[in-house]
């Protein structure tokens, strides 16, 4: 009985050693900081005022339709890399070479620097219109935008987002490919700087103009609104 006893004993404490080296696990070791090359950017060409000549007596039945640059959002797409490397600094003592697609596995971009990515949870569309100063009615707004509650981010479940449109690499359009989320390093987020804004990397698709082959869409949002005020984003890619 002694004997049993005393392997019982054995048995849990490996348990709880093992236990303890699982939590011991770095999740922000995972996220890596990004490097950004610039490409194109530009915006949505507003619609033109089109005319119609009136004459006296008449009635005209006229249906007018609009579009214009949301005030709220910006977006982003492109490619994704890394490379696993052991140096000092910027020298290297040995290249691993290039991360194959699939172990970079999100993009995150968030205002502060230091992001907490050990802590993540998922955060609420409403903590993004209050943050951020947004009406919760405005057609662009967080609760109104990040209306998807299904998509999995960076390990994080159930996170608020919006489906971008993008193309899948036989050139059709779809709305589930890539899925931009909002995240949090505490619960009940209260500023810009915890928040952070991701989605799970899909290679080789063709963007929302079918125009390149992309890795990522992500839209983020912009606290100034169009007044011209820029907001800076820091990147980070999360590699598994």
């Amino acid at each position: 009985m002694e004997k049993r006893l005393g392997m019982a004993i054995i048995i849990v404490a490996m348990v709880l050693v093992l236990a303890s080296m699982a939590l011991a696990v770095d999740r922000a070791g995972a996220v890596s900081g990004a490097s950004v090359t610039k490409g194109i950017s530009s915006r949505l060409t507003a619609a033109v005022a089109q005319s119609d000549d009136a004459q006296a007596g008449n009635v005209t039945q006229l249906n007018l339709s609009t579009s214009k640059s949301t005030a709220k959002w910006a977006g982003y797409f492109g490619q994704v890399s890394a490379t696993l490397a052991l140096g000092i600094g910027s020298d290297q003592l040995f290249s691993f070479g290039s991360a194959a697609n699939d172990q970079i596995v999100s993009v995150l971009a968030s205002t502060d620097t230091g992001f907490n990515f050990g802590n993540l949870v998922a955060a609420t569309a409403a903590n993004v219109d209050t943050i951020y100063g947004f009406a919760a009615a405005d057609i662009d707004s967080g609760t109104l935008t990040l209306d998807d509650s299904t998509p999995t981010i960076a390990g994080v479940s159930t996170v608020p987002a919006a489906n971008l449109r993008a193309h899948t690499g036989a050139g059709t359009l779809s709305t589930s490919i890539y899925q931009s989320g909002v995240l949090a390093d505490t619960a009940g987020p209260g500023a810009e700087g915890d928040l952070a804004f991701g989605v799970s990397t899909n290679s080789d698709e063709r963007d929302f103009a079918n125009a390149t082959v992309v890795d990522y869409e992500l839209i983020v949002p912009i606290s100034g609104g169009d007044t011209g005020v820029e907001e800076t984003y820091y990147f980070f890619l999360d590699l598994q």
